[in-house]
């Protein structure tokens, strides 16, 4: 996640630009009010900002933060991620709008981003501290990306954030930073500050663009091809630094552009010197025109105590590739009900065989009580008698097409034995089973809502419902403050004299006074819609997570039915098969069915076009 902070509304035009900025349509704006304000619209959250701000000597009445993600986020998630850059900078009760955009990427992802715009006053006067917000907000990026699922971003005060991480108890995010980018990773380098993509695109030239045709056309063909495509190089002030322009205008440096690191493009163009721009006077006259450029390197800066955020990292797993879980933590409620769904798998694959050794033990024992010929009583599991005195069977013949017990067949099949048939009706038993067992798995099958769950939302329904009937009290009383406090506060010994200053004043104090209540009302209703967000999640992961074990049991119940007609097959063909009890019937179910299929294989072969084998054309050499 990128993001960044700057300070706005100091003056009423530079909030009417801000507010006319983030709502400019092309853009699909969304807005929300996440608290400390009583306004519904962004106008009206930030003239509350400015009435705070009035009161106390602060410059600024706002931050503004913006917030892009690298993959799609829901507006949930860009709330959440706006609840943790204001929880980690302090600022949980401060007013606060956040406008959602749409807007189309080069990468084709992340689509949407956010702009939080942040109150520097709290409706009790408290003002947030001035500095290390870049820091602060850079720590605060980290926590997002870790608790929503975003790939870590390498930020140019990575050892800061570490740092901070561990000193204030998430060494869990510090350790995941930590395996993403290394011990000692070296500091990234953007391609050009804001400020100056700002100049670039008064000028036309869009660097995104630039970037990536500088980018191609180096790796393609160095200096010379990135000159072909209408661009400049020449020597920067410092040595071992390239500049590109076109038309006069300094792009940036050749190592930022094209990604490279310094020292490979000082190699490179130091190998081949005719590849720099041959013009030497513009070259020299660009650079009396240019500014000095802007030191990105700062001292790494200890990130200074701030809240810490109050989520920890969610249990979301489920579809997909999970996150490994790190060491010392439990294990999440998606992979626990995994593991017990696939518990309970093995335990009715474990009943289903043993049911068919029985059926046969049974046949065996009538077999033995009836049979006046028999020598001796069969062996079964159930004698407890593990000798095996079963006739050896005989090896499978390929099937050539002729219907087993055909009446117009010559010769007539003996009569089944009591064995035969007990097998015959277990498989019978058996298919009945596992279609039903597979047609009701193939339905849908909702995991009930926990407790916790049920409980959460009626105490999200109580809070609205309490701060509605809040609302429906207070509310012609906040239209009339708001309309004497909307102007500027009067100022000057006239205002003074006549107390329209005092009466500004003590409308804004119960303005503030009345924020500060229905914040109080706000906040455990945020709370619980948070709570509700995070149950549900969890409860969509354990709903996927017995989906998926639901899925892998129907896979395992159709092929186990896919071999019943081939145990069918095997027992018309030998059975004596029937008395080897359940693995007897169940191998030479197995064998059927493989020589089946590599006798369909084949098949295949034989019919497939000259110079088609299984290696390729003209036998795959």
């Amino acid at each position: 996640m990128i993001a960044g902070v700057s300070r706005h509304a100091r003056t009423q035009r530079e909030s009417r630009a801000l507010i006319s900025h983030l709502l400019k349509p092309e853009n699909n704006p969304r807005t929300m009010i996440l608290g400390g304000t009583l306004a519904t619209e962004l106008s009206g959250a930030v003239a509350d900002m400015q009435r705070l701000r009035d009161s106390t000597s602060a410059d600024a009445a706002a931050l503004h933060i913006y917030l892009s993600p690298s993959h799609a986020m829901t507006d949930d998630e860009l709330v959440r991620a706006a609840e943790i850059v204001r929880e980690h900078l302090g600022a949980a009760d401060h007013a606060a709008a956040l406008v959602v955009h749409d807007k189309e990427r080069r990468s084709g992802e992340g689509h949407s981003h956010a702009h939080l715009v942040l109150g520097r006053v709290s409706p009790s006067g408290a003002v947030l501290e001035s500095g290390f917000e870049k820091i602060k907000l850079e720590t605060a990026s980290r926590l997002i990306e870790f608790e929503l699922g975003e790939e870590p971003v390498l930020a140019r005060h990575h050892a800061s954030a570490v740092r901070w991480l561990r000193q204030h108890g998430r060494a869990d995010v510090a350790d995941w930073l930590t395996a993403a980018h290394g011990p000692d990773p070296d500091k990234p380098q953007s391609a050009a500050s804001p400020a100056h993509r700002q100049a670039l695109s008064r000028e036309g030239i869009g660097l995104s663009a630039v970037r990536a045709t500088i980018r191609s056309a180096w790796a393609s063909g160095g200096a010379e091809a990135v000159r072909n495509a209408g661009y400049e190089i020449a020597p920067g002030r410092k040595s071992g630094v390239f500049v590109v322009a076109r038309n006069g205008a300094e792009i940036g440096s050749l190592d930022r552009l094209t990604g490279e690191k310094r020292a490979a493009i000082r190699n490179a163009m130091e190998a081949a010197p005719d590849q720099i721009s041959r013009n030497e006077s513009k070259t020299e006259n660009t650079q009396r025109s240019r500014k000095p450029a802007e030191s990105n390197s700062q001292p790494a800066v200890s990130d200074p105590t701030s809240e810490k955020s109050e989520k920890i990292r969610p249990e979301r797993s489920g579809l997909g590739t999970a996150r490994a879980p790190l060491r010392g933590k439990k294990k999440s409620g998606a992979e626990q009900v995994s593991e017990a769904a696939a518990d309970q798998a093995r335990r009715l694959a474990e009943a289903f065989d043993g049911r068919l050794d029985a059926a046969l033990a049974a046949a065996v024992r009538r077999r033995s009580s009836t049979a006046e010929s028999a020598e001796e009583p069969l062996n079964s599991r159930q004698t407890g008698n593990s000798e095996n005195t079963l006739p050896p069977s005989t090896p499978i013949q390929r099937d050539t097409g002729a219907a087993v017990g055909d009446l117009s067949s010559e010769k007539r099949r003996p009569p089944r034995s009591p064995e035969e048939a007990a097998a015959g009706r277990y498989l019978d038993r058996v298919e009945a089973q596992l279609r039903k067992k597979i047609t009701h798995l193939s339905g849908p099958d909702r995991l009930p809502e926990s407790s916790e769950m049920t409980d959460t939302r009626q105490r999200l329904a109580a809070a609205a419902q309490e701060r509605a009937a809040w609302d429906a009290r207070h509310g012609s009383r906040i239209t009339e403050l708001r309309l004497k406090t909307g102007a500027a506060r009067p100022a000057g010994i006239f205002a003074w004299a006549t107390g329209a200053t005092g009466r500004y004043d003590a409308a804004a104090r119960e303005l503030s006074k009345l924020a500060e209540e229905r914040e109080s009302l706000s906040r455990p209703l945020a709370q619980a819609r948070r709570a509700v967000r995070i149950l549900k999640s969890a409860h969509e992961a354990r709903q996927a997570a017995y989906d998926d074990a639901r899925s892998e049991e129907r896979e395992r119940l159709s092929k186990n039915l896919s071999l019943v007609p081939e145990a069918r097959a095997a027992l018309a063909e030998d059975p004596t098969i029937a008395a080897g009890g359940r693995k007897a019937l169940a191998t030479a179910a197995r064998k059927r069915q493989a020589a089946r299929m590599a006798e369909e294989r084949r098949a295949e072969l034989d019919l497939a076009p000259a110079g088609h084998t299984q290696g390729g054309l003209n036998g795959g050499r």
